[in-house]
């Protein structure tokens, strides 16, 4: 059975901390996905029979959930080299991939619509992306 893109290239994102694992499963390069779960106190009462949680994405580099994305697949076009890393995006995943395409030294060309908010182009300009 093949495993899930994500299990492939999870060596390249941050370790999962939680009460089950003490220690980290691995140690990446990038500071993504050490992101907390959070406990929903106020959703449900005390007496149901589940807990409520929700991953508080907030910590990672942009801010986004995104952030995993762009590491899994920056991590899978490192498999086949030489590629030039552009995307049309619409906002976060743009942010999130001129992010780690900055970190790790690879140039990175959103295509963007001129309907994109300013401040989406900044950001990414702001890592180095070629707006």
């Amino acid at each position: 059975m093949m495993q899930p893109i994500i299990a492939t290239f999870s060596i390249f994102l941050q370790p999962i901390h939680d009460a089950r694992t003490p220690t980290p499963h691995h140690h990446p390069p990038l500071a993504i996905g050490n992101t907390p779960a959070v406990l929903f106190r106020h959703v449900a009462p005390a007496s149901t029979y589940a807990n409520v949680y929700v991953k508080l994405e907030s910590p990672n580099p942009t801010g986004s959930y995104k952030d995993r994305l762009a590491a899994t697949l920056i991590a899978a076009a490192e498999l086949r080299p030489s590629m030039t890393v552009t995307e049309a995006t619409g906002g976060s995943t743009g942010s999130s991939l001129a992010f780690v395409c900055a970190a790790k030294g690879y140039a990175f060309a959103p295509v963007c619509s001129n309907a994109f908010t300013p401040e989406k182009l900044r950001t990414m300009a702001a890592f180095g992306a070629s707006v």
